[in-house]
């Protein structure tokens, strides 16, 4: 040391074994000196100056408790808690333990949140999103198209103005495709997106579909855009079918559409598209129907008109019922369009083929 006290008067210091005037001198030399004060910190904070005399020690440390300012005389580079036990009589520091504790709890969470993570991105590799009940996966699709049949047609995508749709775009696709694929049947589905070819290539075991359906049209009309409009019409201008051409007056939009479901008229007892609307598109809808009673108002799929009906009378609670002449695959494709958003992106069918049951 340099200077005028030893390691063994710092010791007698902690003891306690030195007059009081010593005592009061190398308390005030421990506020000037860094040397002496870090040597002090260090027998504290491990606990290696102990006293023959339980009592003694007990009132030592009493006394160091209430004259010193620990702040002062402990060293800041201490980085973790201490915790004391008494062992054999003794305070012994069990901050090793502790270290240990806390570093395996650390790296057992460390390592199940890991494996979380993994397991989702092992899920959701190459953008793979399968079209079918939560609880179905892939392998089970598959398994089952192996084992009954089903069909295969694969998409190239495009964004508008033909620029390369980012992965969100791609994402809320196949979220759209999902439900109007699940409408008219195709429930299970094992979807893979190639981001280099541009291609989503689509698997789906055909339930609940006829067989004489011409199930490639029905696919083909579904990855059309489907923007849904209801728009005033003016009555002096028609298409060649006698239908209302679009005037852009737009009253609602798929943007206005809360939920559409299959309905059932008790009057004629057809079916129905029963249609609801969200807060302000059923607020627009009340007002137009309030100004066009007994005028037309037309619906439109990507400008191709639906159904025409008369307007008789003002609907104020934002639901819609639609009747049309529509078979079962046409109305099934309706409300699969109806209740989904229109696609941001432009789909065209480069594939189309069945698959037959793989022989047992």
């Amino acid at each position: 040391m340099k200077c005028q006290y030893s390691f063994e008067d710092l010791n007698n210091f902690l003891e306690g074994n030195i007059s009081t005037d010593s005592y009061t001198a190398i308390e005030k030399h421990l506020e000037s000196c860094e040397e002496c004060r870090a040597y002090y910190s260090s027998q504290v904070l491990t606990g290696r100056c102990l006293t023959r005399d339980e009592k003694v020690k007990v009132d030592v440390y009493k006394k160091i408790e209430d004259k010193l300012d620990k702040n002062k005389y402990i060293s800041k580079k201490k980085w973790f808690y201490k915790i004391s036990g008494k062992i054999n009589g003794h305070t012994k520091i069990l901050r090793p333990a502790v270290a240990v504790i806390v570093i395996c709890l650390i790296t057992i969470l460390s390592f199940n949140y890991r494996v979380q993570i993994g397991d989702f991105f092992n899920n959701n590799d190459n953008m793979s999103a399968p079209l079918s009940q939560e609880y179905m996966t892939n392998a089970e699709i598959l398994e089952n198209i192996k084992a009954k049949g089903g069909i295969e047609f694969k998409l190239l995508i495009k964004g508008k103005d033909q620029v390369i749709p980012k992965e969100d775009l791609i994402n809320q696709t196949i979220s759209i495709l999902k439900e109007r694929f699940e409408s008219i049947g195709l429930a299970e589905n094992e979807m893979n997106y190639d981001k280099d070819k541009e291609i989503l290539s689509i698997k789906a075991l055909c339930t609940g579909i006829e067989k004489d359906n011409n199930l490639e049209n029905s696919i083909r009309e579904i990855i059309k855009t489907g923007e849904l409009t209801f728009q005033e019409v003016d009555e002096s201008k028609r298409d060649k079918n006698g239908g209302f051409l679009p005037t852009g007056k737009i009253v609602i939009s798929n943007n206005d559409i809360k939920d559409a479901v299959e309905g059932y008229d008790q009057v004629s007892g057809s079916k129905t598209i029963s249609i609801s609307l969200k807060d302000e598109g059923a607020r627009r809808f009340s007002d137009a129907t309030g100004r066009l009673i007994g005028k037309p108002i037309a619906v439109y799929m990507d400008n191709k008109i639906i159904i025409s009906p008369m307007v008789v009378a003002q609907i104020v609670n934002g639901n819609i019922s639609l009747n049309g002449n529509w078979d079962k695959k046409e109305f099934k494709t309706l409300i699969a369009m109806f209740d989904s958003d229109k696609l941001e992106v432009n789909l065209d069918m480069v594939e189309f083929k069945n698959i037959k049951p793989f022989p047992q």
